[in-house]
């Protein structure tokens, strides 16, 4: 169970033209890419983690049993994979929106909206959690808390926001009844995630005034993007206009949100201005992704 020193980087999406970055993990005997490029950028965030456990969720191939433009994006990856430090990429440029779409650490599987059952390679961020902390777990990891530290980079990066979302987590998993996540449950999910990204980036009043808003056009967005997934889950679009319709229908929802709440809010909360366009989903890796292959 060797505890070594765990660093995210960033660098420029390509097929973004730049506007966004990728995120990836290294430790000094290993490198995670995180669906994408693994060298060079610049550092986000570092700290002492159990590299075994970072191993365990990082499967399998380093995607950390995420559904690439579905159920996350590299940034959900990377705090898979960065949780042993308790750290999240909080420095990455549209990591607030991308945890607006996605959550801090991905979505769970929405079987009943998708139409099929979660893929053998895909793992709830909850599920990934309890089976990397059991006895049958490569090299019997520690439990997701042992070892972090209460030194903060800053308001996203310390013990206490990394615990609000397993709590949060495990409330969810002990209210579920058997089965897998429904439709409802993922839109919980969701809220909930949302709900923890407005208390980290908004004040008490601006949550007062405008939260039902945010929250609102969150679920909004899931509900108009689900058809989409289930396009692509369907092979009836490709990779490329996968990520192309489900960028366009990203900033279309963020205009609509910049139109419903305060502009001081609406800054505040995803770090961006009004007039900057954001692509979180990377077509080139879409392209190359385990769906994308899985239906090949």
């Amino acid at each position: 169970m060797p505890s070594e020193l765990l660093t995210a980087f960033a660098l420029p999406i390509r097929a973004t033209g730049g506007i966004t970055d990728h995120t990836y993990v290294t430790s000094p005997n290993q490198t995670w890419p995180c669906f994408g490029r693994s060298a060079g950028g610049r550092i986000l965030v570092s700290g002492i983690g159990d590299t075994d456990l970072a191993e365990c969720y990082s499967l399998h191939e380093s995607e950390a049993g995420l559904a690439y433009g579905i159920t996350g994006v590299c940034h959900q990856a990377t705090n898979r994979i960065i949780a042993p430090t308790g750290r999240v990429v909080a420095e990455a440029p549209h990591f607030a929106c991308s945890s607006y779409v996605w959550g801090h650490y991905g979505l769970d599987w929405d079987e009943e909206a998708f139409g099929r059952p979660k893929p053998d390679w895909v793992d709830d961020w909850y599920d990934r959690m309890d089976r990397c902390s059991s006895p049958d777990a490569p090299s019997s990891p520690r439990r997701p808390n042992a070892g972090l530290t209460q030194s903060a980079v800053n308001k996203w990066m310390n013990l206490r926001h990394y615990t609000a979302v397993v709590r949060m987590t495990t409330r969810r998993i002990r209210a579920r009844k058997d089965g897998p996540p429904t439709t409802e449950d993922v839109k919980q999910q969701l809220r909930a995630e949302v709900s923890l990204l407005m208390a980290y980036q908004l004040n008490k009043d601006q949550i007062r005034r405008e939260g039902q808003q945010i929250l609102g056009i969150a679920e909004e967005l899931y509900e108009r993007r689900v058809p989409l997934a289930r396009e692509r889950l369907n092979q009836e679009i490709d990779g490329r206009s996968y990520a192309d319709q489900l960028n366009s229908l990203i900033m279309r929802m963020f205009e609509a949100l910049s139109n419903t709440i305060r502009p001081s809010t609406y800054v505040d909360l995803l770090g961006i201005s009004y007039s900057e366009r954001v692509r979180l989903v990377d077509p080139d890796i879409l392209e190359a992704s385990p769906v994308a292959l899985a239906m090949a």
